[in-house]
């Protein structure tokens, strides 16, 4: 399940070691802006029934359970509750594993050796938005070919202001400043580089300052919807050289969001923009 501007995040702990379970607890009742009902399954089984009886915004799900054991109850748990947003809990420090979870399908993976409130809080909220968004790009996206899914996103990003539709219909980027869309694209691929070190190895980039800044860039470029899918399309035919799938696959999940955000910033760059060109024209 995933969830949107929740005050309280109901969160299932797949989790049978006593003393992890009495320490994720007092993490998360240390996070009183971030944590409602806390339930505990101290077995596979046990945390597949109770998704069955009830709705949970977030399950952190232990891989090493008496009933099952790897990446395997990643599986287990995805074939039976795929809109599940599951954060994995390992003791296990080898980062190949954070990689095959993913792929596999959890929003993000923490060392247990590593755990404390803020990276634990940091962790919660980022998987939950980001499982928000991937639902909600996935849902406008659902049945298409990966072109026409990055052409639709022209329509996800219009308004209909004056100012943003003449600026749609000027020459791309690509063709008219060769220069500055490698330029841009590169900035891109850097921004892929910090939200997977982000997601993997919890490090903050300041992420959202460099998305606007970009964004505003491409405004006062006067970009469009289509510059930004060429960047994006761009970085990720680079980055597709001499990287893995597993690592491919995290680019391409947080290349998707990137897009959103530097489209939805590129929107209310022209909005802000034709407003105050209406305050001088009065």
């Amino acid at each position: 399940m995933t969830t949107e501007a929740k005050e309280k995040l109901d969160i299932l702990l797949v989790e049978d070691s006593p003393a992890d379970i009495r320490l994720i607890r007092e993490l998360l009742t240390d996070m009183e802006t971030t944590t409602g009902n806390v339930h505990n399954a101290d077995t596979l089984s046990g945390g597949l029934a109770c998704l069955e009886q009830g709705q949970y915004d977030l399950v952190l799900l232990d891989l090493s359970l008496p009933d099952s054991q790897g990446l395997t109850t990643l599986d287990r748990l995805l074939d039976r509750f795929s809109d599940s947003t599951v954060v994995v809990l390992t003791g296990f420090e080898d980062k190949d594993a954070a990689f095959a979870a993913i792929k596999k399908g959890a929003q993000d993976y923490l060392p247990k050796g590593e755990l404390n409130s803020i990276l634990l809080e940091r962790t919660i909220r980022y998987a939950v938005e980001r499982a928000g968004l991937l639902a909600r790009l996935e849902q406008a996206l659902l049945h298409k070919q990966q072109v026409r899914e990055l052409r639709s996103l022209d329509l996800f990003s219009r308004t209909k202001t004056e100012i943003t539709s003449q600026v749609y219909g000027i020459r791309p980027l690509q063709e008219s400043a060769m220069e500055t869309f490698n330029e841009l694209a590169g900035q891109y691929e850097n921004l892929l580089d910090m939200a997977l070190e982000k997601r993997i190895y919890k490090k903050d980039h300041g992420i959202s300052e460099h998305v606007h800044s970009l964004g505003d860039r491409l405004g006062f470029l006067s970009a469009g919807p289509r510059d930004v899918i060429d960047i994006y399309m761009h970085a990720m035919q680079a980055k597709s050289t001499n990287t893995n799938p597993q690592k491919m696959q995290a680019y391409s999940e947080e290349g998707r969001i990137l897009l959103i955000e530097i489209m939805g910033r590129l929107v209310l760059f022209y909005r802000y923009y034709y407003a105050q060109t209406q305050s001088e024209k009065k």
